[in-house]
C-alpha cells in the first residue's frame, strides 16, 4: 500500500506537468503546433492525463482498503481469488484502453467499451460479498469494488477518447 501512495504521487507531480503544458499550449497555441499537436490533440493528453491521475487515487483507495480487509480476515480464498481475477482483468483492460488511444484502433476500441462494460456489471455483482459481514468491512469492502468500477468507466472514457480522435481525423 505504501508503494501505491509513493507512485500516486508521482502521477500526480506527473499530472500538474501535463496541466502547465496544456496551459502554456492554451495560451499559445502556435506552441503544440510546433510541437506536431493540434489544440485537440493536446485537450485529448490532458484529458487522459487527468483520468491516469485518479485513476491513480482510486489505486491508493484499493490498496488501503485491501489491506485493511485482509488484515481482518474478511476475504475467504474464493473472495480473494475472485477479487484478484477481476483485479487482473481491470488492469488489461485499463491498459487496452490506452492501447486503443495510442495506436488509433477503433475496432480495439470498440471492443475495449464492450468488454469493460461486462466487468462494470460483474464489479456491482460483487457488492454481494459485503452482505453479512460486519459493519467493520461492510465499508471498505464497497470501496474496493467502487473503486474498481470506477476505474473500469475511466477505460472506456480513454477509449471514447480514442474513438472521438479517431474521426475527427
Amino acid at each position: 500500500a505504501k508503494a501505491v501512495v509513493e507512485r500516486d504521487r508521482e502521477v500526480d507531480r506527473l499530472e500538474w506537468l501535463i496541466t502547465r503544458q496544456t496551459n502554456m499550449f492554451n495560451q499559445d497555441v502556435s506552441v503544440a503546433r510546433r510541437m506536431g499537436h493540434t489544440s485537440a490533440e493536446v485537450t485529448s493528453f490532458y484529458t487522459i492525463a487527468r483520468i491516469i491521475e485518479r485513476i491513480g487515487d482510486h489505486a491508493v483507495i484499493l490498496a488501503k482498503n485491501c489491506s485493511f480487509i485482509m488484515e481482518k480476515g474478511a476475504f475467504d480464498n474464493s473472495m480473494k481469488t475472485e477479487m484478484l481475477t477481476l483485479g487482473d482483468r481491470i488492469t488489461k483492460l485499463y491498459g487496452m484502453a490506452l492501447d486503443t488511444f495510442v495506436k488509433k484502433d477503433l475496432e480495439d476500441a470498440n471492443d475495449c467499451i464492450e468488454e469493460t462494460l461486462k466487468v462494470v456489471d460483474l464489479c456491482r455483482q460483487m457488492n454481494r460479498y459485503a452482505v453479512g459481514m460486519s459493519a467493520e468491512t461492510i465499508v471498505p469492502i464497497n470501496m474496493v469494488v467502487s473503486s474498481m468500477r470506477r476505474i473500469c468507466e475511466y477505460s472506456i472514457d480513454i477509449s471514447e477518447l480514442a474513438i472521438n480522435a479517431m474521426m475527427a481525423e
